[in-house]
């Protein structure tokens, strides 16, 4: 797979409380990821820049929200999440 490929794929680490209690505990990362991938690719991607094996892949997709901020409504996007075991 190129390097371009693998970048696109997995956009950034998600750090939250949460997702470091999971990786201290656990030994898993939690990354946001591109909504086309499949979870072979991201597999690949994942292996491929940190060196390392992936013995599972867990993704989730949330919905769009919306948020109230000083009487104007946002919308969040939509976005897919990656659990690395």
């Amino acid at each position: 797979m190129h390097n371009e490929k693998l970048y696109t794929l997995i956009k950034s680490p998600i750090v939250t409380e949460k997702s470091a209690r999971i990786g201290e505990s656990l030994k898993q990362i939690v990354f946001k990821v591109d909504l086309d991938a499949n979870k072979r690719e991201i597999k690949k991607a994942v292996e491929e820049l940190f060196k390392v094996e992936v013995t599972k892949v867990t993704t989730s997709v949330s919905k769009a929200k919306e948020k109230e901020i000083d009487s104007v409504y946002i919308k969040d996007l939509i976005t897919k999440k990656l659990l690395c075991h």
